[in-house]
């Protein structure tokens, strides 16, 4: 009975899911200005001149609140022995934060420690025994402190203090904290008094009791989870999950705690070490994997931050049942938590776990298949298959006269939004999770804003709800990256088709772009060139316009809520609010014969996304990366691990599932409208002009540790965006195409800006056909706008050019000719 209830309570949300739209929302409401709200300057580039300065404004090696570094070495050998220790520390340590006059700094500092210890660089225990309750009270403690700076020093009063005429950005709080305040609580996880810690002892003792398993591997754990519990202990439940998942292989075990940075010298090093594996019999498996799936959620509700549906319980209230004569009972959040609410959060949640069922996969899975052969067989009527998870009603005609293109765009507009539960999977049902995300972030943001009153006193607890959701949209985006980008084709293949016919058989990318002209169809019709691109004769639409329309709106809409949710999160956000403002007129504009323009305004808006992004990271690293490298180097801690602490900070932000998108949209959008030949990642220094020796390599990671001997220009073939720039790299010319060439907020392309370093990459086959032939020579790399242009100097010969070139490529000679040369892309 109760179980037929729960199955009739879950359809009834997924029904509620399938039905969702959202609500007209105004965006200036999310307007955070940055005349306002200014985040500190980004680091200088490498190389940078006198008077240069660090994000804090302080000349360069003059770190800011180096007072609070003091106090930070000087606590840590205290806090190594239990978490205790430090989550108490870190709470003084914030409070002394927030009562100075440098908060920025001063917690800048505290969060590059605290993930130092999210990390595993700091010791967690040192022979001292603490219960689980001592623990998760002294976390809570830090976690309800930095909510309080957050709420005190960060953008909400900062406009706060701009309203009654106090300025923004002063003693009345910064867009920096705000940020800070974000980064240290996902590092720190949410805690909880009394008896929320104490179950964790409790609960396991029942587990053993309950299955037979007192001794071995379990024994080992219990006795390290009554002792110092810590967030290790999450990853060991999920690896145990999937080791019986796995029908008891052990390698899954093992598999899973490798990913999470877990060693067997890890858990043998532990105070209550853990040296055994586990080993449970068939008998065991079905009552432990209920029990330890019911364990793994009180284990998140205190070490998880970002687990959604502990976040989403902890908001609404729960009760646990009876443990050793003890009962918790979490009351929901008053004034937040209303009818609205909390039915909108239970369908969420039913959407999440729906897509990751068994059956969503499977029909995730299949509809890839068939998008996949619909694309590879040859199309009849010159029509082009709609994307992914999009449901047509009827196939749209290879030309369609021009009277009848409003019908056919409504057809088309109705046909990729489903309302029904079957169609939740894939892309649709990701975008849909999406929307709901992002509508649950608009609905707490208020009372976020607020400040602790207006939550009843629980300000933290929908702190991390809203932490909670936006990791969720990330993950949901991260699950759906080829969907998208099969959308992406879809939307944009007969115009970069179109463009390849009209610029004649050597212009554009050569046979990738024939063969597109192929597939669609009727491409000896296109008009060629200017507002053109993308008609057929007479003006009309061409063949596949309609569903290409569909394939684009899809892309687009997921670039939008990525937009929206980085809104949501980051002070200041004007660019991401215009940005999405008109990326929702654009996912409504959907007829063909716009097409063009619609694709040049993304890719507007493509480009303005991209800057503030990559401002938005050198503005964090710039203030995290600093305080990081004095007192990983103060602490003794590995080099190599504490110069990518900003870096990690940065790809983790709400703006790097963005930044993936952006890298795959820009370069479809350019070569569908003659945008340009050049995807810009890093701009490089200041300097107007670059000039060094010409070296081509089939991969930047052959070369990423090599001091060049003189100023190089590397043109590689593509790069995975986690490679260092080589010293002594003025350049790096990415020409395997735009699918080649990292987002702006990668590790290589952070590297690059920092470094003063140009990285761009460049989908022109001719135009890398011929910067490589004049490899070994000296040459000029000019930015001008959205393109590069490059010239190439008499010095070189081509003995060099071929001792460059990889595998012996020699060039055409020209790399030696006399007189220079020049290549670019054009705009």
């Amino acid at each position: 009975s109760n179980s037929s209830e729960r199955e009739e309570r879950e359809t009834d949300l997924l029904g509620a899911a399938a039905l969702f739209r959202p609500p007209p929302r105004l965006s200036d409401a999310l307007l955070r200005p940055a005349d306002r709200h200014p985040l500190p300057l980004p680091l200088p580039a490498a190389g940078a001149g006198a008077g240069a300065t660090h994000g804090s404004g302080r000349p360069v090696g003059q770190l800011g609140a180096s007072w609070m570094l003091d106090h930070i070495v000087q606590r840590e050998p205290s806090a190594e022995r239990s978490l205790m220790h430090r989550y108490n520390a870190g709470a003084d340590l914030v409070e002394m934060a927030g009562g100075s006059g440098e908060a920025a700094e001063a917690l800048a500092a505290v969060t590059a420690w605290l993930r130092f210890s999210a990390s595993r660089l700091l010791v967690w225990n040192r022979n001292y025994n603490v219960k689980p309750r001592e623990i998760s009270t002294a976390q809570a403690r830090l976690a309800a402190a930095l909510a309080a700076l957050g709420a005190a020093r960060g953008p909400a009063a900062a406009a706060a203090a701009a309203a009654t005429g106090g300025g923004g950005g002063g003693s009345g709080g910064s867009a920096a904290v705000g940020a800070l305040v974000r980064v240290a609580l996902a590092a720190v996880g949410r805690g909880g008094a009394g008896e929320v810690g104490q179950r964790i002892r409790d609960e396991i003792l029942a587990i053993q009791q309950r299955n037979g398993c007192k001794g071995g591997m379990m024994e080992e754990w219990h006795q390290k989870l009554h002792n110092n519990t810590s967030p290790d202990d999450v990853v060991i439940c999920r690896a145990l999950l999937d080791y019986i998942a796995a029908g008891l292989d052990i390698t899954a075990y093992w598999r899973t705690l490798s990913s999470a940075g877990i060693s067997a010298q890890r858990l043998a090093s532990f105070d209550r070490p853990i040296v055994s594996e586990p080993r449970f019999s068939g008998q065991q498996a079905a009552g432990l994997q209920r029990d330890l799936t019911a364990y793994l959620q009180t284990l998140q509700a205190v070490h998880g931050g970002d687990d959604l549906a502990s976040a989403i319980n902890n908001v609404l209230g729960y009760e646990e049942t009876d443990m050793k004569g003890k009962r918790i009972s979490v009351p929901a959040v008053p004034h937040v938590v209303t009818p609205t609410l909390e039915r909108h959060l239970r369908a969420l949640l039913a959407l999440q776990r729906h897509l990751a069922s068994p059956a969503a996969a499977a029909a995730a899975t299949a509809a890839a298949t068939a998008a996949a052969a619909a694309a590879a067989a040859p199309l009849r009527g010159g029509s082009t298959p709609p994307a992914a998870g999009v449901k047509t009603t009827a196939a749209a005609p290879a030309v369609v006269p021009g009277g009848g293109a409003g019908a056919a765009v409504a057809a088309a507009a109705a046909a990729h939004r489903p309302t029904d539960v079957a169609s939740l999977y894939g892309l649709p049902g990701a975008v849909r999770l999406m929307e709901m995300v992002v509508e649950a972030r608009h609905l707490i943001r208020p009372f976020m804003e607020a400040g602790d009153a207006a939550c009843g006193g629980r300000l933290v607890d929908v702190m991390f709800l809203d932490l909670a959701l936006d990791s969720a949209l990330r993950t949901a985006v991260e699950s759906i990256l080829g969907p998208v980008k099969r959308a992406i084709a879809d939307g944009t293949g007969i115009y970069i088709a179109a463009a390849a016919a009209a610029a004649g058989p050597t212009g554009g990318n050569g046979a990738a772009a024939s063969g597109a002209a192929a597939r669609a169809g009727g491409v000896g019709t296109v008009v060629g060139g200017g507002s053109g691109v993308g008609l057929g004769a007479g003006g009309r639409p061409l063949a596949g316009a309609f569903a290409a329309a569909a394939a684009l709106t899809q892309a687009l809409e997921v670039v939008r809520l990525t937009t929206e949710n980085a809104a949501l999160s980051c002070t200041p956000n004007d660019d991401l609010v215009y940005s999405n403002k008109w990326l929702r007129l654009l996912v409504a504009q959907e007829d063909p014969r716009d097409a063009r323009d619609r694709m040049l305004q993304s890719l507007a808006i493509t480009e303005r996304l991209k800057r503030n992004l990559a401002d938005q990271g050198a503005a964090l690293l710039g203030l995290m990366q600093p305080p990081a490298d004095e007192l990983g180097r103060r602490l003794k801690l590995a080099p190599e691990a504490v110069s990518c602490v900003g870096e990690e900070v940065v790809r983790g932000s709400s703006g790097a599932p963005l930044a993936q998108l952006l890298a795959w949209l820009e370069p479809a959008l350019r070569q569908a409208t003659g945008g340009g030949a050049w995807q810009i990642v890093s701009r490089g220094s200041d300097r107007p002009v670059l000039a060094g020796r010409l070296r081509v390599e089939p991969r930047l990671a052959a070369v990423q540790h090599e001091i060049m001997r003189e100023p190089t220009v590397l043109l590689v073939q593509g790069i995975t965006g986690a490679e260092e720039i080589p010293e002594g790299c003025v350049a790096v010319l990415v020409g395997g195409g735009g699918a080649g060439c990292p987002d702006v907020l990668s590790h290589s392309a952070v590297r690059a800006r920092n470094m003063g370093v140009l990285l761009a990459g460049c989908y022109s086959g001719e135009l890398v056909t011929k910067i490589r032939s004049h490899a070994g020579s000296r040459v000029m790399v000019r930015l001008e706008g959205a393109d590069v242009q490059i010239s190439f100097s008499s010095t070189g010969n081509a003995a060099a050019a071929a001792a460059a070139a990889p595998g012996g490529a020699a060039a055409d000679g020209s790399a030696g000719a006399a007189g220079d040369g020049g290549a670019g892309g054009g705009k």
